[in-house]
Order: structure tokens, then sequence, then C-alpha cells
């Protein structure tokens, strides 16, 4: 058997459906919810894993850049229908109680898979991708429909099929009897229903009984006169039937197993160029994160998708940042005023991760993304009314398996307002073990936490501030910084109203 995998260099795709806690931490479950929208069925199964190496990450941003030229698209969209349409009479088969009738749906499933395997390999020729993806797919269908048992498939179904639509039936109602005429009558039967059904012919006592389908066809149910119909006719050509009824039994097993993965497996790719171009007309943005070589994470007008597909409804759009981790630096720590946008920047930053592992467009103008081995989490939770645990074991229970795995490095690492409850002396203590040992570990991410002193004293930690604007209202911009945090205390006496002025009339009894 063949081994093919459009997802995956080294064709092992596996189905790991398990939920991770960042699917919910970075909200990639609302943005699955718009993409199974706009694709109108649940693809979210294929975004739930990642290639295993760096080489498969890139095969996979190679095929989606084919995917994406003119043409290709639709084409590939194509063979997916006639695959979808495949699938469904595989499903009426399984409804039907004529035996006879699911011998004919098989030739008709058979039927429409050569089709739409010979179209795609003809068209795919001229497309000329490029991707080590697309190419090796390309070979291997070529070497199938050249394959002496695939043109025997070909030619024996399409001989069949027209074998049965030249079958001459004729229909006549009188004195309470239908009447089945063959030899003497011109024309195919599908013809005959149209003449049949005419306004100047009488027979409306046998409209009311029969459906006027071709038993001949696809349809699931047929009535007691065409199944009557159909033995009559299986008895009156008796070579026709004997002859579909050997090329279904030799036939079982027709499909080529990389054929039906690849119709399963391009989804990924269709379904996020879906919406990727429904977002683009919204006025958002996505591009290709570039491989980085040096270990520098950088991004350029980086926005969180989540949140942007909730706000262009609105007429709005969420405030980008740039940021950027240079060769040497490890970890962000992210301090600033509340609601100021630090956890969003984080979910932003998570999802550029997210998106890049899985070879997919990322949401930024520009990025240059290392390659992680993983990505871990750990958001700020409340406390557990099941476990009765305080809020800060809690957060220790979830944090000590991230810490304790010995195997642990090159991952990235998002923590978003750890150790909340402790006191601040012992939190910095807390957290600047919790950053040694991920730096230790050769680990990217980043920290955000109201903790001031966590950006010192090393290197390879770089601050990162959420800012105000001039009248000291929050503007949702991430920057680096190392300047002491005015911004918070300026917020908080903006907020309470404790301004010189302010607490001068306070004192006097005034309304402020």
């Amino acid at each position: 058997m063949t081994e093919f995998s459009i997802l995956d260099r080294d064709a092992q795709a596996k189905d790991t459906v398990a939920i991770s806690p960042y699917y919910i931490d970075f909200n990639i479950d609302r943005i699955m919810q718009e993409i199974n929208a706009y694709w109108k069925d649940d693809v979210s199964a294929l975004y739930k894993y990642f290639p295993l190496t760096e080489e498969g990450q890139e095969y996979r941003k190679a095929v989606y850049s084919d995917v994406c030229k003119e043409g290709m698209f639709e084409l590939l969209m194509e063979f997916r229908e006639a695959m979808k349409q495949r699938k469904k009479i595989i499903e009426n088969k399984k409804l039907t109680r004529s035996e006879l009738q699911q011998k004919v749906m098989t030739l008709s499933e058979i039927k429409g898979y050569v089709i739409a395997v010979e179209k795609l390999s003809h068209a795919l020729a001229d497309m000329k991708p490029e991707s080590e993806g697309m190419k090796e797919f390309i070979q291997l269908l070529n070497t199938c429909i050249n394959d002496a048992g695939f043109q025997e498939l070909s030619a024996k179904s399409k001989v069949i099929r027209e074998a049965l639509d030249a079958i001459p039936v004729k229909l006549v109602y009188k004195d309470n009897f239908v009447n089945v005429f063959f030899e003497e009558v011109e024309g195919s039967y599908d013809a005959f229903l149209k003449e049949f059904i005419s306004e100047d012919r009488d027979n409306q006592k046998l409209l009311n009984f029969f459906d006027r389908k071709n038993p001949f066809g696809d349809s699931i149910e047929i009535s007691l006169l065409e199944n009557e119909i159909m033995n009559l006719v299986c008895d009156k050509y008796p070579q026709v039937f004997g002859e579909l009824n050997k090329f279904v039994k030799s036939n079982a097993g027709y499909a080529e197993e990389f054929i039906l993965q690849f119709a399963e497996e391009i989804v990924f790719y269709l379904s996020f160029y879906t919406y990727e171009k429904e977002m683009k007309n919204h006025g958002l943005y996505f591009t290709s994160a570039k491989k980085s070589e040096s270990k520098r994470l950088v991004a350029e007008d980086l926005y969180d998708l989540a949140l942007a597909c909730q706000m262009y409804r609105k007429g709005e759009m969420p405030v980008p940042n740039d940021t950027r981790l240079e060769e040497n630096e490890n970890f962000f720590v992210l301090t600033g005023p509340n609601q100021g946008g630090k956890t969003t920047f984080a979910r932003s930053l998570g999802q550029l991760i997210f998106f890049s592992k899985l070879g997919l467009p990322v949401p930024a103008r520009r990025a240059e993304v290392p390659f992680y081995s993983r990505i871990l989490t750990h958001f700020s939770v409340e406390e557990s009314v099941e476990t009765g645990k305080g809020k800060l074991a809690e957060e220790l229970s979830r944090l000590a398996p991230m810490m304790e795995d010995r195997e642990q490095k090159n991952d990235f690492v998002v923590i978003n307002e750890l150790f909340t409850t402790a006191a601040n002396y012992d939190a910095c203590i807390m957290g600047k073990r919790v950053l040694d040992h991920f730096v230790g570990q050769n680990c990217h991410g980043i920290y955000v936490t109201h903790l001031q002193d966590l950006s010192k004293e090393d290197p390879g930690i770089v601050s990162l501030r959420a800012m105000m604007n001039e009248e000291h209202k929050q503007n949702f911009k991430i920057v680096r910084s190392n300047d002491p945090a005015l911004e918070s205390s300026i917020l908080l006496v903006e907020k309470h109203r404790l301004h010189y002025e302010q607490v001068k009339l306070r004192l006097k009894g005034e309304e402020v």
C-alpha cells in the first residue's frame, strides 16, 4: 500500500484530537468556530496536531502556497466535492433495500471516483506546483491512472453504465394494466419519462403510483412498480446485469488509499484558505511566517485573531503590536496596568506560534518564527470547587508537570498572571524560579505579571510594558521598556481621583 500524506512529510499523520490547554487559553476554539462556519463543516480535528519536525512544518507551508495559486483552490474544491458525492452514495447504499439497486449505486460510485481522479491528474499537470507534497502526489497520481488495472476500471465502468442507460423501456397503462415494452421502443428510459409526464397523456393513475425515477440511477428507495420493472429488465438483458455483478464483485477494493486520504487531508488547507479569504475581505491580514535560522522571533503588526473575529463585525479592529526576541534573548516579562491588553498580547503571541507550527499563515504583516517543539501554557484560574484547593495550590499543581518534564527543551511557554494571591515577596521568589527553569531549558516564552522585579538582572529577559496614551488611558500598545512602572500608578490615581487638588477638596468635605 502506498503511504502518502499531504499533511506530513513522513506520511505519519496522527489524529491527536485531545484538546491541549493552549487550545482554550489562546481562544483557538473560537477561531475554529469561525473556520467551521465558513467551511460549513467541522474540521477541528485536522487543526489539533502539529508536524513533528521543522521540515514537516515547512512542508505544509509550501503546500499551502501551492493551494493559494490561481486556479488551484477551485480545482481542489471540485475534486473534494466529487469525493463527497462518492461518500454520499456509499452512505445511501446502506439505506436502500434493493440488492440490485446497491450494485447500480456501486457502479455510480466507481465511475464518479474514476472521473474525479482522471480529471484531477490532468489538471494538476498544468498547474505546475512547487511544493514537495504536491509534486509527490502528482507523481503517485500519474502512476495510478497509467496502471493497467485503473485503465480497465475506467473503461469497464463507462461501458456498463452506457449499456444500462441504453436499455429501452416503455410503460403503457391501459385497463388497469401496465405493459412493459423493450425492443420495439427507441430511446432510453430517462427519455421515456420525459415523454410520459407530458400534459397530453392520460396517465394520472399511474403517476400517482409511480414516482417517475430511473430505477437504474442512484435513488435510495424505489417503488414496488420500479422493482418489478428492474426484475423484468434483468431477465430481458442477462448479459448486461451479469457484467454488472461481475464488475462489482471484482472491484470491491478499487479505491487507492492515498487518494482517499488526500481527499480528507486537503480540507485542512482548503478550509483555512476559505477562512483567510473571508477575513481579508473584512480588512484583516495574514502572512506566511519566515523560517528563523538564528532563533530570532519577530512579528510586525501582530494581532489577536480571535478578538479580531469579534471586532470586525462592529466595524472595529484590534490594536496591533510589533515584537521581537533576539538570538540571545529567551523570555518576555510583560507588566502594566490592568485592562491594558497584556493578556490579549500574550494570546496573539500564542496564536502566532500555534499557526506557525501548523504551517499556516499567521495574523501579522511580517513574521519570523523559530521551530518550537511544543507549546506550554499556564493561565490563571479561579479556586477549584471540586478539589477544594485554593487558587495558589491549584496553580502550583498545574505548574508542576510543566517543570518536572526532564525532556523539556525548545518549547514556547506562555504564563499569564501567576501567583497573584501570594505576597509580593513570595510571588517574586517563585516567579524567578519559574523563569530560571524555563530559560535554563532553552525555552522561549512570555510571562504576564504584576511583579515589576521579574524583568531585572537577567540579560535573557526582555521587559515589555503595556502603555497608556497622553491622557493616561490604556492604548493597548506593548513596547520594550526598562523604566519604572509609572503608568500603573498614574492610572490608579486617575481611577480613584487622588490628584493633589482632588484630595484637598475631599479633606474639606467638598464634592470631587
